[in-house]
């Protein structure tokens, strides 16, 4: 009969799995060790127990699982496979799998599947699937969002919904307020309705597609994600996307958008569906320049008024009720006195050399830089500086404006909160960056939408890192993160004419984000595989 026996040097417990037996020769009992099964040793009061390492006689291959394995706990952590079970059961692996191609390597889906196959990604979700092929991962996408008897099904922005509610509880804190902003992504496919000649200048005669993305302020989860056709305007997005974060139960919560969505139109358009406003306003009507002069620099720039930026430097801010877009709210000036003196050192630069040149061409360029304050006048050189014009120019230098349709948040905060709004610029270069959302290049507007949520999934999983480290006390980025991670490595080799697997040696940094990340169990289910 076998036991355990332990055996103390050098204040470390050995373990054994010993067998007693008969010596025919001593005419005694005896035993012999079966198995060395480890060392127990005790590291700051807490005791630590080390298996043996086994003696790799030949290596068969080596998988790099750091990066997955980072990116499958923050699926798990989210519960993303329980909600694809329950609104994707059939294809809920191959979605899984494209989620995690499009985080950690963006292959085609030939590629793509090969690669899914030599993980131990199936493993860890305890899937019997089968091997899975280009069709798994092309039918999984087909289904996600499809067209049937001129009836269009998008299971996608279902599963967008649920996982926006799943991320919200992980922060139990109450969502104060939305981000949203519309990208234009070059489509390079052959047609799609959703592709049109841009009108942006970066974008003008190619085909594009505008994508709508919504995020909370809190931590930046993803909220929505949708495809727009290519030459609508900013501007007028904006309808569409609140009707449908209006049937999602967010009504009632400012949203943050860019000075070029906000309009008389989408203000009232806002304020129909329930939602308050938050913007910068564009200097392109009477009322918001009278606005910007409001108050005279000496009610603007006293020291109760002074607001230090996030990033450097202070600006002065001067708030009250009043109208704006045929809607009440809170109008606030801001005066950045560095920003003023730069405008006034620019102009007064351009009025010097409008005095002195005499090239044609630098003077039509000059007059039409300064045309705010120039008037035509008889005379040799056709024009001259209006003092009155130059004055009033000057009574707002430094300045910009800003609208709130909620009286209720201090003038502070609408600062504060519209200038957070570089996470949805953050978010956008990620979306282009590491996520590669371009080029574009399907054809039936369908499977853009299906691929849009793959790409809303795979967001979600960073924005899921960032709040653990974060939570964690780590200083490290996600993509810092992944780096540290991606030498992390399963290795298969034969022992005694068997195969085993072992996991490389973790470095403290990689232990310490295993941890925060919660996947140093699953991860080493692998020994036993």
């Amino acid at each position: 009969m076998s036991f355990i026996r332990t055996k103390i040097k050098n204040g470390r417990k050995y373990r054994y799995l010993v067998e007693n037996y008969w010596d025919k020769e001593k005419k005694c009992s005896r035993q012999k060790v079966i198995q060395y099964l480890g060392v127990e040793t005790e590291d700051k009061g807490n005791e630590k127990f080390i298996p043996p390492s086994h003696k790799m006689e030949e290596i068969e291959r080596a998988i790099p699982v750091g990066k997955l394995a980072l990116y499958y706990a923050a699926a798990r952590d989210v519960g993303l496979q329980e909600v694809l079970d329950k609104h994707f059961p059939s294809k809920s692996f191959p979605l899984l799998a494209l989620v995690m191609n499009q985080v950690c390597n963006r292959l085609s889906l030939e590629k793509a599947a090969d690669w899914i196959n030599n993980t131990p990604l199936a493993e860890w979700e305890g899937s019997n699937q089968h091997k899975l092929t280009r069709v798994d991962l092309d039918n999984a996408l087909g289904q996600l969002c499809f067209v049937k008897n001129g009836i269009k099904s998008d299971i996608g922005h279902i599963i967008q919904r649920t996982m926006a509610e799943q991320c919200q509880k992980l922060d139990s804190s109450k969502r104060n307020h939305l981000f949203y902003d519309v990208t234009k992504i070059t489509y390079f496919g052959d047609k799609c309705d959703y592709s049109e000649k841009g009108y942006n200048p970066s974008y003008r005669g190619k085909w594009t597609i505008g994508v709508g993305f919504v995020i909370s302020s809190e931590n930046g989860f993803p909220v929505r994600c949708s495809a727009i056709s290519g030459s609508k305007n900013d501007t007028l997005t904006m309808e569409d996307m609140l009707a449908a974060l209006e049937t999602w139960g967010y009504r009632g919560i400012p949203m943050v958008v860019d000075r070029g969505m906000i309009s008389t139109r989408n203000v009232k358009a806002a304020r129909d569906e329930g939602f308050h406003i938050i913007s910068c306003c564009p200097e392109n009507s009477n009322e918001t320049v009278s606005a910007l002069s409001y108050w005279d620099e000496e009610n603007i720039c006293i020291w109760k008024n002074a607001v230090k930026r996030s990033s450097e430097g202070m600006v002065y801010l001067k708030g009250w009720k009043g109208k704006l877009y045929n809607q009440s709210g809170l109008i606030v000036v801001v005066l950045d006195p560095t920003r003023k003196a730069m405008e006034k050192a620019n102009r007064d630069m351009m009025l010097m050399e409008l005095n002195e040149t005499t090239d044609k061409k630098r003077i039509a360029e000059l007059k039409h830089a300064l045309s705010s304050i120039i008037v035509k006048q008889r005379g040799r050189r056709g024009f001259k500086i209006d003092d009155n014009l130059m004055r009033e120019e000057e009574s707002i230098d430094g300045r910009f404006l800003m609208f709130c349709t909620d009286e209720r948040i201090s003038t502070k905060n609408v600062f504060t909160i519209y200038f957070q709004r570089d996470e949805i610029e953050k978010a956008f270069r990620s979306l282009k960056g590491e996520l590669s959302l371009g080029p574009i290049r399907y054809q039936r507007p369908e499977r853009i939408d299906a691929y849009l949520t793959i790409i809303f999934l795979a967001y979600m999983l960073r924005a899921i890192i960032k709040f653990r480290l974060k939570e964690a006390n780590i200083d490290m980025s996600v993509n810092s993160a992944v780096e540290e991670l991606k030498n992390l490595t399963l290795v298969e080799f034969s022992y005694k004419s068997k195969t085993k697997w072992k996991l490389s040696r973790a470095t403290q940094k990689q232990l310490l984000l295993m941890k925060a990340m919660k996947f140093d169990v699953f991860i080493h289910s692998a020994y036993n595989r």
